[in-house]
């Protein structure tokens, strides 16, 4: 865990996770962030590609 400020902490680093690495239009692995965090579940109900497009930007 980091502590980023006292209301955000970060869990979990180095990861394909972002949407930047890995081979993601091949992949049958569905993370639990994408139902576990709103931003990702919205993008996930849309499409594969806009879940991709939503985890990028969270990343970045």
């Amino acid at each position: 865990m980091v502590q980023l400020n006292k209301d955000t902490l970060l869990l979990g680093k180095d990861s394909w996770a972002d949407g930047h690495y890995g081979n993601y239009a091949n992949s049958r692995v569905m993370l639990n962030d994408s139902r576990m965090i709103q931003e990702l579940r919205e993008g996930n109900v849309i499409g594969k590609y806009q879940l991709l497009d939503a985890m990028q930007k969270l990343a970045d």
